[in-house]
């Protein structure tokens, strides 16, 4: 099997094409599944969970939590609203030809 390396701009792109979201997209909202897991699924501080997952302040974490889930974290806490949860991606790509070439 052949491996082959791509650099950063044609991963972003390929990837883009494949899933149609953004690379840092994909990533953000992982992290927020991630946060939001451990959030309703744990007692720690809201401020230590922002830190954790790369928010420099609460309120930061605050914003970008309520964009995909509709809630802010104390109101996720709580059990209001629903919660979305973006999965883990796997990248499968194979591609086939009729006949090998001499």
């Amino acid at each position: 099997m052949r491996q082959w390396l791509l650099n950063s701009f044609h991963f972003q792109r390929t990837f883009l094409i494949l899933t149609d979201i953004t690379v840092g997209d994909y990533i953000r909202r992982r992290r927020l599944t991630l946060a939001a897991k451990e959030l309703i699924s744990t007692d720690g501080k809201i401020i230590d969970l922002a830190y954790k997952y790369g928010y420099e302040t609460p309120e930061a974490f605050a914003k970008a939590f309520r964009k995909p889930h509709g809630v802010t974290p104390s109101e996720a806490r709580k059990g209001i609203g629903k919660l979305q949860s973006y999965n883990r991606l796997t990248i499968q790509v194979t591609l086939k030809g009729a006949e090998p070439m001499n």
